[in-house]
């Protein structure tokens, strides 16, 4: 239960109030109220041991106890064994998981932006261009060549862009109407629970831009506002 309750930012502010850690739990419920949505409407009576989602969920465990990201791994697997036999737990379980994943794919890699960038510099750190150096090594050269190859692949912004519609970013085709959900009107509610995550990720973005506007003029810490929260410059796929 402590784990359930306490499932919240990626980035949580521990008592520190800054503008990236409020955009960052904005962030955070923007995107739980979306994945709760959509898996209550999948598993509107819980998810029962017999359903997929709990080996699923079992595997990642399984996988993250023996990571990096150990102590997470920990924490779910007993949150995991505390939600054998209860199948509205585990659905709050598969929730919370599936909210950090999507956080750590869209804010946490890199946080915002593309690889492409740092092509552009070749001292960054992962070209290994020594300090004081006027220039790098072939050695270096073949290492930023193999490293933009491999993770520079364009990949799907989050939300819409100035010169695109909620239209060409209606994701609902992807999830199939549940089993006795096949109506016109079960399809539409699916897509509205799409469009209600883009309008609030859309307001979240102008906020933003707003405040980066007029940060300058705000004292510390607000006065450096928190572009790389921003869902405007997100994208939902990590090229690796």
């Amino acid at each position: 239960d402590a784990f359930l309750a306490h499932h919240g930012s990626a980035y949580p502010s521990c008592g520190v109030d800054t503008p990236f850690y409020r955009a960052c739990e904005r962030y955070h419920g923007i995107v739980a109220r979306w994945v709760d949505a959509y898996c209550a409407r999948y598993y509107p009576e819980g998810v029962a041991a017999d359903d997929e989602a709990v080996a699923f969920l079992e595997q990642i465990m399984l996988t993250t106890s023996q990571s990096t990201v150990a102590s997470y791994g920990l924490q779910l697997g007993a949150a995991f064994a505390a939600s054998r036999g209860r199948p509205l737990r585990m659905r709050r379980l598969l929730v919370c998981f599936l909210t950090r994943f999507i956080e750590l794919v869209t804010l946490g890699h890199e946080q915002v932006g593309a690889v492409q960038v740092y092509a552009q510099d070749a001292s960054f750190a992962s070209f290994s261009w020594k300090k004081g150096d006027l220039c790098g090594t072939k050695e270096a050269a073949m290492q930023g060549a193999t490293l933009m190859c491999l993770t520079s692949s364009i990949t799907p912004t989050l939300m819409p862009g100035d010169d695109s519609t909620f239209e060409q970013h209606d994701w609902s085709f992807l999830y199939p109407p549940p089993p006795g959900q096949q109506s016109a009107a079960d399809a539409a509610d699916l897509k509205a629970l799409n469009r209600t995550f883009q309008e609030e990720l859309a307001a979240m973005a102008r906020d933003l831009d707003a405040e980066m506007a007029a940060a300058p003029a705000k004292a510390f810490p607000d006065n450096m506002g928190s572009c790389t929260v921003n869902p405007r410059y997100m994208e939902c796929a990590v090229s690796i």
